[in-house]
């Protein structure tokens, strides 16, 4: 059970977990049985469904003490596949660069990366130098606000899928959300010592698709075909 504010204190996720399941499944069922006799085709509604795919990076050096003094369950993500460790005291920024390079080859099209450039502009090279598209994305709160608020729709309608992690859900149980004017959100830790990293980083997703697809749109309108 998650226990956040974030999402008016419900277990969303889980729910929207299993929604995008169940219908990933009916769509399975009917392709393999196309041609079997007497079957009957499950409901696999066409739905816009979101896919978070988490994972992380932490230096093996420090990720003990987290472990002990914060109690963040570092080791079990790596053992899940979650969270690759860097044999540095500092994470290697070569290997997110590679993790992504890995995910391209799986076959993954990678459209855009957001990044704050201003924290890690060696990453921002290496991201530009292996072909990825890596977009500046400067943490600003009413963009942060859109990205939360389409998560949280996203979850409550069942339209979310984030691969049941766990340290997805560490973080999220972590975050909290305040109302602001205009239907805004902020979001804090709620405890400052634990993390919220990887929920922060699927905003940041989020609000790379919203505004790709708001500048599509608009040269699509202006000129007749999308933006690349």
């Amino acid at each position: 059970m998650i226990q956040t504010n974030a999402f008016d204190y419900i277990n969303v996720l889980n729910r929207a977990a299993d929604a995008a399941w169940q219908r990933n499944e009916a769509i399975s069922n009917n392709i393999a049985n196309v041609d079997t006799p007497g079957y009957k085709r499950q409901d696999g509604k066409t739905v816009d469904v979101d896919i978070i795919i988490p994972h992380a990076w932490f230096p093996v050096v420090a990720a003990h003490q987290k472990a002990d003094e914060d109690g963040i369950p570092l080791f079990g993500w790596k053992d899940d596949g979650w969270l690759d460790m860097s044999n540095s005291p500092t994470v290697n920024h070569a290997e997110i660069v590679n993790w992504f390079v890995r995910q391209r080859k799986m076959g993954f099209k990678i459209k855009q990366v957001g990044h704050d450039r201003k924290f890690c502009r060696e990453y921002f090279i290496g991201m530009r130098a292996a072909g990825f598209k890596d977009i500046d994305q400067p943490q600003y709160f009413y963009k942060k606000s859109e990205g939360f608020r389409h998560i949280e729709n996203k979850a409550k309608n069942g339209e979310l899928y984030y691969l049941h992690s766990d340290a997805f859900e560490y973080c999220l149980q972590n975050v909290r959300a305040i109302e602001k004017t205009d239907d805004m959100i902020q979001y804090e830790k709620v405890e400052p010592e634990q993390r919220i990293d990887i929920f922060d980083a699927a905003v940041f997703a989020c609000v790379r698709k919203l505004e790709d697809m708001e500048r599509s749109k608009r040269n699509k309108e202006w000129f007749g075909s999308e933006s690349k």
